[in-house]
Protein backbone atom coordinates (compact mmCIF):
# COMPACT_ATOMS: atom_id res chain seq x y z
CA UNK A 1 0.00 0.00 0.00
CA UNK A 2 2.94 2.52 -0.01
CA UNK A 3 5.17 3.86 -3.03
CA UNK A 4 8.91 4.79 -2.84
CA UNK A 5 8.29 7.46 -5.00
CA UNK A 6 4.91 9.55 -6.41
CA UNK A 7 4.13 8.84 -9.31
CA UNK A 8 2.61 11.70 -11.62
CA UNK A 9 -0.77 10.13 -10.83
CA UNK A 10 -0.60 12.30 -7.71
CA UNK A 11 -0.65 15.60 -7.70
CA UNK A 12 -0.50 18.21 -4.86
CA UNK A 13 -1.80 21.89 -4.71
CA UNK A 14 0.31 23.65 -2.02
CA UNK A 15 -1.62 27.11 -2.78
CA UNK A 16 -5.07 25.24 -1.12
CA UNK A 17 -4.30 24.24 2.86
CA UNK A 18 -7.32 21.97 4.13
CA UNK A 19 -5.84 22.29 7.44
CA UNK A 20 -2.80 22.05 9.29
CA UNK A 21 -1.59 20.22 12.96
CA UNK A 22 1.96 19.14 14.74
CA UNK A 23 2.08 15.94 12.40
CA UNK A 24 2.03 17.68 8.82
CA UNK A 25 -0.07 19.91 6.75
CA UNK A 26 -3.25 18.60 4.78
CA UNK A 27 -3.51 19.43 0.95
CA UNK A 28 -6.37 19.40 -2.02
CA UNK A 29 -4.46 17.16 -4.79
CA UNK A 30 -5.40 15.06 -7.03
CA UNK A 31 -4.56 10.80 -7.10
CA UNK A 32 -5.15 8.73 -10.35
CA UNK A 33 -7.50 11.45 -11.29
CA UNK A 34 -9.77 11.87 -8.48
CA UNK A 35 -9.96 14.56 -6.23
CA UNK A 36 -8.60 13.52 -2.30
CA UNK A 37 -7.20 15.37 0.16
CA UNK A 38 -3.23 14.89 0.71
CA UNK A 39 -1.36 14.53 4.09
CA UNK A 40 1.96 15.92 4.13
CA UNK A 41 4.28 14.67 6.70
CA UNK A 42 8.30 15.47 7.62
CA UNK A 43 10.28 12.32 7.97
CA UNK A 44 13.52 13.87 8.99
CA UNK A 45 15.94 13.46 11.46
CA UNK A 46 14.95 17.10 12.92
CA UNK A 47 10.94 16.20 12.63
CA UNK A 48 8.93 16.11 16.76
CA UNK A 49 6.71 13.33 14.77
CA UNK A 50 7.19 10.04 17.05
CA UNK A 51 7.63 7.44 13.89
CA UNK A 52 6.21 4.65 15.85
CA UNK A 53 2.86 7.19 15.81
CA UNK A 54 3.36 7.94 12.06
CA UNK A 55 3.58 4.16 11.62
CA UNK A 56 0.67 3.33 13.96
CA UNK A 57 -2.05 5.67 12.08
CA UNK A 58 -1.00 4.48 9.09
CA UNK A 59 -1.45 0.72 9.81
CA UNK A 60 -4.98 1.70 12.00
CA UNK A 61 -6.18 3.53 8.91
CA UNK A 62 -4.97 0.98 6.48
CA UNK A 63 -7.36 -2.39 8.52
CA UNK A 64 -10.42 0.01 9.00
CA UNK A 65 -13.16 0.17 6.21
CA UNK A 66 -16.16 1.98 7.23
CA UNK A 67 -18.46 4.16 6.02
CA UNK A 68 -18.31 6.65 8.88
CA UNK A 69 -14.97 6.13 9.28
CA UNK A 70 -11.84 8.10 6.83
CA UNK A 71 -10.08 5.94 4.18
CA UNK A 72 -6.68 6.14 3.43
CA UNK A 73 -6.25 5.55 0.00
CA UNK A 74 -2.46 5.33 -0.73
CA UNK A 75 0.97 6.12 1.33
CA UNK A 76 3.64 7.40 -0.62
CA UNK A 77 7.11 8.04 0.53
CA UNK A 78 9.57 10.67 -1.45
CA UNK A 79 12.68 12.18 0.42
CA UNK A 80 11.91 13.73 3.43
CA UNK A 81 7.56 13.58 3.48
CA UNK A 82 5.25 10.76 3.83
CA UNK A 83 2.28 11.49 1.79
CA UNK A 84 -1.00 10.22 3.51
CA UNK A 85 -3.77 10.29 0.28
CA UNK A 86 -7.30 10.72 2.14
CA UNK A 87 -10.78 10.88 0.57
CA UNK A 88 -11.85 14.73 0.55
CA UNK A 89 -13.83 16.10 2.31
CA UNK A 90 -15.25 19.78 2.86
CA UNK A 91 -14.88 20.52 6.50
CA UNK A 92 -15.05 18.95 9.77
CA UNK A 93 -17.99 19.81 12.78
CA UNK A 94 -15.50 21.97 14.40
CA UNK A 95 -15.95 23.93 11.12
CA UNK A 96 -19.67 23.24 11.29
CA UNK A 97 -19.93 24.39 14.65
CA UNK A 98 -17.78 27.60 14.03
CA UNK A 99 -20.49 28.14 10.81
CA UNK A 100 -17.01 28.12 8.87
CA UNK A 101 -18.91 24.94 6.88
CA UNK A 102 -22.13 25.99 5.69
CA UNK A 103 -23.30 23.48 3.61
CA UNK A 104 -25.75 20.65 3.64
CA UNK A 105 -25.42 18.27 6.68
CA UNK A 106 -27.21 15.42 7.65
CA UNK A 107 -29.81 16.01 10.97
CA UNK A 108 -28.74 16.23 14.69
CA UNK A 109 -30.10 12.63 14.88
CA UNK A 110 -28.71 11.21 12.07
CA UNK A 111 -25.26 12.59 12.36
CA UNK A 112 -25.17 11.45 16.35
CA UNK A 113 -25.68 8.15 14.70
CA UNK A 114 -23.48 8.24 11.97
CA UNK A 115 -20.58 9.26 14.28
CA UNK A 116 -21.59 5.96 16.73
CA UNK A 117 -21.74 3.62 14.11
CA UNK A 118 -18.10 4.66 12.76
CA UNK A 119 -16.82 4.72 16.71
CA UNK A 120 -18.44 0.97 17.51
CA UNK A 121 -16.75 -0.16 14.06
CA UNK A 122 -13.64 1.31 15.36
CA UNK A 123 -14.02 -0.51 18.78
CA UNK A 124 -15.11 -4.25 16.96
CA UNK A 125 -11.83 -4.20 15.40
CA UNK A 126 -10.52 -3.70 18.89
CA UNK A 127 -8.96 -0.38 18.81
CA UNK A 128 -9.72 2.78 21.10
CA UNK A 129 -9.38 6.12 18.83
CA UNK A 130 -8.60 8.18 22.50
CA UNK A 131 -8.75 11.71 20.47
CA UNK A 132 -12.55 12.33 19.40
CA UNK A 133 -13.35 15.58 19.47
CA UNK A 134 -14.78 17.92 16.67
CA UNK A 135 -12.04 18.76 14.52
CA UNK A 136 -11.08 14.89 14.05
CA UNK A 137 -14.94 14.30 12.74
CA UNK A 138 -15.14 15.52 8.88
CA UNK A 139 -18.22 16.06 6.75
CA UNK A 140 -17.32 14.52 3.19
CA UNK A 141 -18.73 15.87 0.30
CA UNK A 142 -21.97 13.27 -0.07
CA UNK A 143 -22.52 15.53 3.81
CA UNK A 144 -21.56 11.91 5.56
CA UNK A 145 -19.73 11.89 8.78
CA UNK A 146 -16.16 10.29 9.34
CA UNK A 147 -13.84 10.31 12.18
CA UNK A 148 -10.38 10.60 11.42
CA UNK A 149 -7.46 11.14 12.23
CA UNK A 150 -5.94 7.95 14.34
CA UNK A 151 -2.27 9.41 15.29
CA UNK A 152 -2.89 7.87 18.67
CA UNK A 153 -5.12 5.25 18.49
CA UNK A 154 -4.09 1.81 20.22
CA UNK A 155 -5.10 -1.45 20.34
CA UNK A 156 -7.19 -3.11 23.02
CA UNK A 157 -7.28 -6.33 24.84
CA UNK A 158 -10.17 -8.75 23.11
CA UNK A 159 -11.77 -9.75 25.59
CA UNK A 160 -12.22 -6.62 28.08
CA UNK A 161 -11.83 -4.00 25.65
CA UNK A 162 -9.22 -2.49 27.91
CA UNK A 163 -5.99 -0.30 28.01
CA UNK A 164 -3.25 0.80 30.10
CA UNK A 165 -3.23 4.45 30.81
CA UNK A 166 0.31 4.17 31.39
CA UNK A 167 0.80 4.88 27.27
CA UNK A 168 0.45 8.79 26.47
CA UNK A 169 -0.67 10.82 25.24
CA UNK A 170 -4.53 10.62 25.85
CA UNK A 171 -6.09 13.29 23.56
CA UNK A 172 -7.33 16.44 23.90
CA UNK A 173 -8.04 17.51 27.70
CA UNK A 174 -11.27 18.77 27.43
CA UNK A 175 -12.71 16.15 25.78
CA UNK A 176 -11.33 13.14 28.28
CA UNK A 177 -13.37 10.99 30.07
CA UNK A 178 -12.43 11.50 34.48
CA UNK A 179 -11.04 8.20 34.18
CA UNK A 180 -8.23 10.19 32.19
CA UNK A 181 -8.10 13.07 33.84
CA UNK A 182 -8.01 11.94 37.35
CA UNK A 183 -5.08 9.19 36.19
CA UNK A 184 -2.75 12.58 35.74
CA UNK A 185 -1.77 12.64 39.30
CA UNK A 186 -0.47 9.30 39.14
CA UNK A 187 3.04 7.94 38.78
CA UNK A 188 3.96 5.87 35.81
CA UNK A 189 4.22 2.77 38.22
CA UNK A 190 0.75 3.52 39.49
CA UNK A 191 -0.90 3.99 35.26
CA UNK A 192 0.67 0.96 34.66
CA UNK A 193 -1.61 -0.64 36.92
CA UNK A 194 -4.67 1.38 35.64
CA UNK A 195 -7.39 -0.05 32.77
CA UNK A 196 -8.82 2.10 30.62
CA UNK A 197 -11.90 0.98 28.64
CA UNK A 198 -13.15 1.94 25.32
CA UNK A 199 -15.99 3.58 26.76
CA UNK A 200 -13.80 6.75 27.00
CA UNK A 201 -14.19 7.21 23.39
CA UNK A 202 -18.15 7.26 23.94
CA UNK A 203 -17.24 10.12 26.83
CA UNK A 204 -15.60 12.31 24.34
CA UNK A 205 -18.53 11.49 21.64
CA UNK A 206 -20.92 12.67 24.62
CA UNK A 207 -18.86 15.75 24.76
Amino acid sequence: MSCEDPSPIMELDEKVLLGKGAEGHVFLGTFAGEKVAIKRVLTNADTVVDPARQRMEDETMKKLEHPNVLKLIEVVEKLNFRYLILEFCVGTIRDYIRKKYTGPMPSEIEGMMQMANGLQYIHSQNFVHRDIKPENVLISSSHVLKISDFGICRPVTTSSQSFSLSSVPTGTRMFNSHELLQSEEKSPEEKQQIKAYVSTDIFSLGC
